[in-house]
């Protein structure tokens, strides 16, 4: 049991990380701030907390079949990975 709470936080701790602050900072995380990287919609707009919280439950998909969905940024047209449709 102890070890299912512990995935069980850590799920819930990366997810609010990720979609919290992308939302809260405008498009950005820690490590995009640094590399100056910023998570917009197509038009431009800034992302809403429900776009950040979608984005974040995409990472599973990108993540599959060895982490192809990270790499179709290389071939899209607008550089999105899977997780950013």
């Amino acid at each position: 049991i102890y070890k299912g709470l512990k995935v069980l936080t850590g799920t819930i701790a990366g997810v609010a990380y990720f979609a919290y602050l992308t939302y809260k900072w405008q498009g950005q995380t820690i490590g995009k701030r640094i590399m100056g990287l910023r998570v917009v919609k197509l038009n431009g707009k800034p992302i809403t907390l429900r776009d950040s919280f979608e984005r974040v439950s995409g990472y599973t998909a990108s993540a599959s079949l060895l982490f192809t969905g990270f790499f179709q940024y290389f071939w899209d047209v607008n550089h999105q990975t899977t997780h950013d449709k």
